[in-house]
């Protein structure tokens, strides 16, 4: 799981630089002025099912990652809104992470190409746009 993160963390780092902060989630979004800065997005494994891949301890992960987008959201969005395209910055930051991630695989193939399975949006009490986006892949433990 370490290297399937790492990887995915180096991706980004490379072919999204819209992204200020990318780190493995853990619980940075919990602080009232959390230790990122915007946008962000922040990884992590949301389920993981094992099944016995032979007679050996090897076994087959088919895993779910999450990746967490945040962005503080300053700009008014209303229709009459001159810098309403702004406040929509965090679409385009998804599209070039889902770019960036779609079929991707490490250079070991050490898991199969990651593919999205579904978008959430987390509903949050602050000024800050949150949007999950999953993907699946497998690879052998």
């Amino acid at each position: 799981m370490k290297k399937l993160i790492l990887s995915i963390q180096e991706r980004l780092k490379t072919e999204v630089p819209e992204l200020l902060y990318i780190d493995k989630d853990w619980g940075q979004l919990n602080y009232e002025q959390p230790p990122v800065k915007f946008p962000c997005a922040l990884i992590d494994i949301s389920s993981a099912e094992y099944a016995q891949f032979s007679a050996s301890k090897a076994q087959r992960a088919k895993v779910t990652i999450e990746i967490i987008i945040v962005n503080r959201n300053l700009v008014p969005s209303s229709a009459g809104s001159v810098r309403k395209a702004d406040s929509h910055r965090i679409f385009e930051v998804m599209e070039k992470i889902h770019d960036a991630l779609q079929l991707f695989y490490d250079a070991d193939k050490s898991f199969t190409p990651l593919v999205r399975t579904s978008l959430a949006k987390q509903r949050v009490d602050t000024s800050a746009e949150v949007y999950i986006m999953y993907y699946q892949t497998t690879y052998t433990e």
